[in-house]
């Protein structure tokens, strides 16, 4: 009988069998898509597993590894791709993201390319997978898509029975990374582990340059009873013998349990990186006091990366602009640093007449980073007059006390009435649009689409906000309630239900609202995506723009 947790992995992955006799005239960007999307989890398949106290899988390395080994590589092959490794609980992406600015500073001029693979996407698939510094194109993404998708249905035998012909979406998009950055001769590799660490589908890489921790904690994927230490545990499974290893400043439980995996691996160093002087209070491309951290994290995973064989043959002369590690900030390492970007992270869209509001967007999704959040908001907006109007979604009801707890012990402590902060407050699913539906790269099999019809989530959390404002829920299954003659609370089905009202009290007032949207990196990613179509966002993510 084949194990538990390899029957919930394969659970859902049926729909995959429809695209094999695809021809070559559909076989475009969203075709790849619509292939892609049929590698998710449905909401069955992760509440089995969330139950069965699986939240990784075992059979991890010798899966992937025969992945790789079927689309035609081999696993020796992630060696030249030169890769720095970036696990823990908070700031994965925004320290990926210093990372590949310093090296983009620092690249002498030269056809180097700069890898970066992260997860989620905000707006679409193909941002996860960068060169230097920019999504894959769409021609791109559909080329290297259908040669992994090829590939894997023409290289069917498996060493397990139990191992599907494809693998869920996650490990999918890990193997065409791998296999785009491989196929394009990157010369550094920036590689964010998606879950945990030690079983991650990342996680196949032998000899990393480098292995970094940013800050742990227990985030939303923890299985309940879980500390700490076994968080760090899992984080610390991207150290490897011989290889430097670094980490954030660290509780003392967790910082010990990273030591003692660092030593028992057999890592060539172990190292903590304090927070540098020099970047608290810096205007850091990122906004947030806690980027601080993160940038001091990857200013020495690159400066690490830069004074090794593979730096110095890569990057020739590009140390000394950086200089050696744990060395004083350098002018070139302060401008990387204040150039860095990462969308849907404390970022600010101004107000122009089609949104009729200022949006501050963060995926802030744990309830330590819900509190960072929401200080850069309210510091943001410590001298505005206007509305002040909260969108905001959870994983699951379950979440709900904590996250908005935590939004109101943060206001309390900056001295604001966490009553009357919000004017509106709306929370709303992750459906793109009014009619239900989603962007393509947006859509999500994995929320029961029972819950999601009746707002199942959504209505917890408008128990939740009234209990914490010291109101009556719902007694008549209402979807608004009133906790003063200026202040109500929403329960909406979808993102453009909440941009037409937004929209239409500025048509009413005149004076454009501040819209914090939070809780969840889906909820931002769809206002991004309305945005971007209304022509609204940075330059610097217009090139993912369809």
């Amino acid at each position: 009988m084949q194990p538990a947790g390899a029957r919930l992995w394969q659970t859902g992955k049926r729909l995959a069998g429809s695209y094999r006799a695809m021809t070559t005239q559909a076989r475009s960007y969203a075709a790849a898509i619509d292939a892609l999307n049929s590698l998710q989890s449905n909401a069955a398949t992760i509440e089995a597993i969330r139950r069965s106290g699986k939240t990784v899988n075992e059979f991890n390395e010798p899966e992937m590894t025969e992945y790789l080994e079927r689309i035609g590589h081999q696993r020796e092959e992630l060696d030249k791709i030169q890769v720095i490794h970036i696990s823990g609980t908070k700031g994965k992406g925004s320290t990926a993201a210093f990372c590949d600015a310093l090296l983009r500073q620092v690249r002498p001029p030269t056809s180097n390319k700069i890898g970066l693979y992260t997860s989620p996407h905000m707006v679409a698939a193909r941002e996860r997978i960068r060169i230097d510094g920019a999504p894959i194109s769409e021609e791109e993404f559909a080329k290297y898509f259908w040669e992994v998708w090829d590939a894997l249905e023409q290289n069917p035998h498996r060493k397990l029975e139990t191992t599907p012909l494809r693998p869920v979406y996650f490990r999918f998009m890990t193997i065409l990374a791998f296999h785009v950055f491989i196929s394009m001769q990157v010369s550094v590799t920036l590689l964010e582990v998606g879950i945990g660490g030690l079983y991650d589908s990342t996680n196949i890489v032998q000899r990393p340059c480098v292995a970094g921790v940013t800050p742990l904690g227990l985030d939303h994927t923890a299985i309940l009873g879980h500390t700490i230490e076994d968080i760090a545990y899992q984080k610390a499974g991207i150290y490897k013998k011989d290889t430097p290893a670094l980490t954030a400043e660290q509780p003392s439980g967790a910082l010990a349990v990273l030591e003692k995996y660092a030593s028992d691996i057999g890592t060539s160093s172990f190292r903590v990186v304090p927070v540098k002087e020099e970047l608290q209070g810096e205007s850091l491309g990122l906004p947030g006091d806690h980027q601080s951290v993160n940038a001091s994290l990857a200013l020495e995973l690159v400066r690490v990366f830069l004074n090794s064989p593979a730096g110095q043959q890569h990057f020739p002369g590009a140390a000394a602009q950086l200089g050696e590690p744990f060395a004083p900030v350098t002018d070139a390492a302060h401008q990387a640093l204040k150039e860095a970007f990462w969308p849907g992270r404390c970022q600010r869209v101004p107000a122009v007449t089609t949104a009729g509001a200022n949006y501050y967007l963060d995926g802030a999704h744990t309830v330590e980073s819900v509190r960072l959040s929401i200080k850069w908001f309210v510091r943001e907006v410590a001298q505005h007059t206007q509305p002040k109007i909260l969108a905001f979604n959870c994983t699951n009801g379950r979440s709900a006390r904590s996250l908005l707890g935590t939004m109101k012990d943060e206001l309390e402590q900056a001295s604001l009435d966490a009553r009357t902060f919000f004017e509106r407050v709306y929370f709303c699913t992750n459906n793109t649009y009014a009619d239900g539906g989603s962007a393509s790269d947006l859509k999500s099999l994995s929320i029961d689409p029972a819950d999601l019809e009746s707002m199942s989530v959504q209505r917890e959390l408008l128990n939740a906000w009234c209990t914490l404002q010291d109101a009556a829920p719902p007694a008549d299954n209402s979807i608004t309630v009133h906790l003063s003659p200026q202040v109500s609370a929403h329960v909406v089905p979808s993102i453009e239900h909440v941009m037409r009202a937004v929209r239409q009290q500025h048509a009413e007032t005149n004076t454009p609202a501040d819209v914090f949207v939070a809780g969840s990196l889906h909820l931002v990613g769809g206002f991004m995506a309305h945005l971007q179509a209304q022509g609204q966002l940075d330059e610097r993510l217009r090139s993912v723009q369809a």
